[in-house]
């Protein structure tokens, strides 16, 4: 809950406005009634006794320093579950905002930044015990009135003794920026900082941070290329960030003052420092290197970035996140307030909060248009007075033929015979799964496939015994069984809901949710399309479900194994083959109770369930874009709930479940503009909606019929049709990829 405005927090601090909210906590401008003048207070989460303690160690040895470029840390308490630092309020405007409204920056500028920042560092890693910043990033970094650098934000800061490194992970993390080590793969030193401060200025320089760290690391990848986005940056400055980049630590400079030293050997050498544009500290400035000959001209020299015609084309990365715009080609974002306002944290922009749809309906499946603006802008609001119109087939009697222009279904399953293949346990290891035959396919009827996809995978109880998965094709021919195990695959006494199946990025292999054993938590399964070879991938304490297979490689599921919180985790195939422990994505959002993940394409961004603001709400993250973190659908004003995002092929268009007090489930989705809403069912209660490859077709849950059953319809509601026909209880339909 955040602090109320007004309110005085520990008897000293008057709070003024938020400054900022962030996946940690809150910043705070605050007035020290004791002293008559203005701080920042910074609030994060104390999760238990320990975190307290080391609170209160950081905190102190924090507040013992003392550096130009550094924010003094003035106090420090713990009060009830919250803990809080007290800082100089610096004015200014941060880094990411000053790429944000101007582009990539000129070398000569952004060297002359790195060169006060490393002198930072090498304070902080000179103190006894060493100081990791753990958090460097555009946004943490403020450019003074004066010019001067500031680094802020010790929230994650950590002590480290020199004799030993740390293997505990850093409480946040920002992807581009953190490195390899601080998720937890190998311990934290001072060359963390380092690669940190690459990504920064990697950033600064190209106008995007490099590729993920983490997955650099799983991938093998090769060294990120900055003259690849920047042609015309120096191949020593492009050689420097190289290494600090490293994804092994072993390969990045010794120190920082080394990384500083290479930076200024690539420019040339130091010369009379440029006080406008770098600062006043005394440090030298390193001279402005003449740009390539299509950029000559009156440009050539200018402290400023060069006109958008004389910039060197840029290839467009994908998936990216959010673009930098070139400059000169996007108007100044808005203010949020006065100029002078503090970023301690980087805590990102406030969340904003969204207003709700007006509908009638107490669980609505649908569909929205969610193209992310160019440029990193506010999340934008759902108009209070939105238009509902019906455009599915909402008629209450269910419907078994298709429509005239579809291809006629073929032939429903034959019954079971002797030639079910013997039920497999799955084995506890994910190593054998690198070899998986070619997918099962069977083609539909003649005409153009249904959905340009393969099968659909689904969940029944068709058995008499137990959930098994089984696939049939879009028209809902050719049923067959896949798993024959003794486990469940779906239980209607499971606590958690949701599509329970998904394919792998070439339609080789499904995942699937099964008990450990009888009555023992639920664990994510792979198994090849044809039900062989399955393997236990998660194998851990408490609840594993809701499971999404990236384009990437990346697997995202919902785990309760932490404090049994729902939590989103992520990991791959080669990540469980070595041991390493799925990555906590929640943690970076102040550990609410979070589920359901759905990937935009290129697996840069997630669309997820969250219950920061109590409700069930949909969210979406992109990293290093906090306007970009936050709301995209809620209900909560209506006492409702949103849940069950599954992103379109394109990510343009989301369907989701939504429950509002009341009244009978329903299908909705919004158009473009986020204004008018178009309701694609009435009949029943209606969940688990599912893309086709080509994004024309839904796949989905109905109990119209009095049990579920799985129906599809186009992507705007019509020709819905009972695919399912059976009295079993059929749920969690997936439609498999391409060939």
């Amino acid at each position: 809950m955040p602090l109320e405005i007004g309110s005085l927090l520990n008897d000293r601090y008057r709070i003024v406005r938020i400054l900022g909210l962030g996946g940690m906590g809150s910043v705070y401008l605050a007035t020290d009634e004791s002293l008559g003048v203005p701080c920042a207070v910074k609030e994060n989460l104390n999760l238990s006794v320990e975190s307290a303690r080391m609170f209160r160690r950081e905190a102190g040895l924090l507040a013992s320093l003392r550096h130009p470029n550094l924010p003094r840390v003035t106090n420090h308490f713990i009060l009830g579950d919250h803990q809080y630092l007290v800082m100089d309020y610096i004015e200014g405007e941060d880094l990411r905002q000053r790429l944000r409204r101007e582009g990539p920056l000129p070398e000569r500028l952004v060297l002359a930044w790195a060169m006060q920042l490393c002198d930072i560092l090498t304070y902080l890693h000179g103190r006894s015990p060493p100081v990791v910043h753990r958090d460097i990033k555009p946004a943490n970094i403020k450019l003074t009135p004066a010019g001067d650098i500031a680094l802020v934000d010790f929230g994650v800061a950590k002590a480290i003794p020199p004799d030993q490194s740390t293997a505990t992970p850093a409480v946040a993390f920002t992807p581009g920026f953190t490195p390899p080590e601080q998720y937890g793969l190998k311990p934290v030193d001072a060359r963390a900082d380092q690669y940190a401060l690459g990504a920064t200025l990697y950033t600064l320089l190209t106008g995007q941070p490099p590729p993920d760290g983490n997955q650099r690391y799983l991938s093998k990848a090769a060294p990120v290329q900055a003259q690849a986005l920047r042609p015309d940056l120096s191949s020593g400055t492009a050689a420097a960030l190289a290494r600090a980049l490293a994804v092994m630590p072993e390969d990045r400079f010794p120190n920082v003052a080394a990384f500083k030293a290479a930076l200024q050997a690539a420019a040339g050498g130091a010369a009379g420092r440029n006080q406008g544009a770098a600062g006043s500290s005394g440090e030298t400035m390193l001279p402005p290197r003449a740009l390539p000959a299509q950029a000559a001209g009156p440009a050539a020299g200018r402290v400023g970035p060069p006109p958008a015609a004389a910039r060197p084309p840029r290839p467009a990365p994908a998936p990216p996140p959010p673009a930098m715009p070139a400059a000169g080609s996007v108007a100044a974002p808005a203010r949020r307030g006065p100029s002078t306002w503090l970023l301690v944290g980087g805590i990102g922009c406030a969340v904003l909060a969204l207003a709700v749809l007006a509908l009638a309906g107490a669980g609505a499946l649908g569909y929205m248009l969610t193209r992310p603006p160019a440029a990193p802008t506010a999340t934008p609001t759902v108009a209070p007075s939105a238009t509902v119109t019906v455009v599915g087939d909402t008629s209450s009697t269910p419907i078994v033929a298709l429509t005239d222009t579809q291809p006629a279904p073929s032939e429903t399953a034959a019954p079971e015979t002797a030639t079910r293949p013997a039920p497999t346990t799955p084995a506890k290891t994910a190593t054998a799964l690198a070899t998986t035959p070619p997918p099962v396919r069977t083609a539909t009827p003649a005409g153009t496939p249904i959905g340009q996809g393969g099968r659909l995978a689904f969940i029944s109880n068709r058995d008499g015994q137990y959930f098994q998965i089984y696939t049939m094709n879009p028209d809902g021919g050719d049923v067959r069984q896949v798993t024959t195990d003794p486990t469940n695959k779906w239980d209607p006494k499971w606590p958690f809901n949701g599509t329970q199946l998904a394919w792998s990025p070439n339609g080789s292999q499904l995942l699937y949710v099964a008990e450990r054993a009888a009555g023992d938590g639920t664990d994510i399964f792979a198994v090849n399309a044809d039900g062989t070879n399955p393997m236990d991938l998660t194998s851990a304490p408490r609840d594993n479900f809701q499971p999404a297979w990236c384009s990437d490689g990346s697997i995202w599921f919902t785990s309760t194994r932490i404090n049994g919180v729902q939590q989103i985790f992520h990991t791959d195939l080669k990540s469980i083959a070595k041991g390493f422990k799925p990555i906590n994505f929640s943690a970076t959002h102040n550990s609410p109770r979070e589920y359901d993940p759905s990937l935009y394409p290129g697996c840069q961004r997630v669309l997820f369930v969250t219950t920061l603001n109590g409700a069930p709400e949909l969210w979406q993250y992109w990293p290093d874009c906090p306007a970009c973190y936050g709301p995209i659908r809620s209900a909560k004003a209506q006492g409702g709930s949103t849940d069950e995002p599954a992103l379109s092929p394109d990510g343009k268009s989301v369907a989701f479940t939504q429950s509002l007090p009341g009244s009978v489930q329903v299908m909705v989705g919004l158009v473009a503009d986020h204004t008018v809403t178009m309701q694609l069912t009435k009949t029943g209660a209606n969940s688990e909606a599912q893309w086709s490859p080509d994004g024309q077709w839904l796949v989905f849950v109905s109990t119209r019929d009095g049990n579920r059953q799985i129906y599809r319809m186009t992507s705007t509601g019509a020709s819905q049709a009972n695919l399912s026909n059976s009295p079993a209880t059929d749920t969690s339909p997936v439609w498999q990829p391409a060939p």
